[in-house]
């Protein structure tokens, strides 16, 4: 199985070979038990392999309708391993745009914690991921909610954006630039009010699409060595 997910690693990094596995009805299925299953290469291939399928329309649609897809990508947020979980994130954001998508996502209270706690990730590129994210997720009532509870928690250290979950953008890094610019783990600048819901809902009328600032490309996996 492992070796299966990584062939279709190597040739998800092409569109046309991406629609050529997902005619093949086992393959997302495949890649899921692997990521839940394999060893922690076997499931960083099947993490690559599953956020090159979600740049695409039909990727998404498989992922989303394979039961337990969604739940297995979003239990895997937690993994040890860097590279999978900025696959996982990719996969994320991707399958957030599509409604019943970020519904699953949005009613997972850990998960979105979790991506709460990866916007801060010192891996710029999974931070942008999440950032779109979490900028779909918070379309739905319960993600709002959810979103709005994790940036209240007491956290100490870290701090957030609203308006770059609101917006979609990359988050600042660094100290706050300023009173009233952030809202902060635990806390709130002197004299703000309370976050409301409509704060983080998204800005733009058109239809949800993953993060376009970071122009996501296929990654493929080197060849095996002999």
């Amino acid at each position: 199985a492992e070796e299966a997910a990584h062939r279709l690693g190597i040739l998800s990094a092409l569109a046309d070979s991406r629609a050529l596995i997902l005619q093949e009805e086992s393959s997302v299925p495949l890649l899921i038990w692997t990521l839940k299953t394999g060893t922690p290469k076997g499931r960083k291939r099947a993490a690559l392999t599953l956020g090159n399928l979600a740049l695409e329309l039909k990727g998404q649609e498989a992922i989303i309708n394979c039961e337990g897809a969604v739940d297995t990508v979003l239990e895997q947020l937690w993994a040890e391993d860097a590279t999978t979980v900025r696959h996982l994130c990719q996969a994320v954001n991707s399958i957030a745009t599509q409604e019943q998508g970020r519904q699953k996502v949005a009613t997972n209270k850990s998960a979105v914690e979790r991506l709460m706690v990866l916007l801060r990730s010192e891996d710029k590129q999974a931070a942008k991921y999440v950032a779109g994210a979490l900028r779909l997720v918070a379309m739905e009532e319960s993600g709002r909610q959810h979103v709005r509870n994790a940036a209240t928690q007491n956290e100490g250290k870290q701090s957030l954006k609203v308006s770059d979950i609101a917006k979609g953008f990359e988050p600042a890094s660094g100290p706050p630039r300023g009173k009233g610019q952030r809202v902060t783990w635990g806390s709130k600048p002197p004299g703000a009010s309370d976050t409301s819901p409509e704060d983080l809902r998204p800005r733009s009328t058109s239809a949800p699409q993953p993060l376009s600032t970071l122009s996501p490309q296929p990654l493929s996996p080197s060849a095996p060595k002999h």
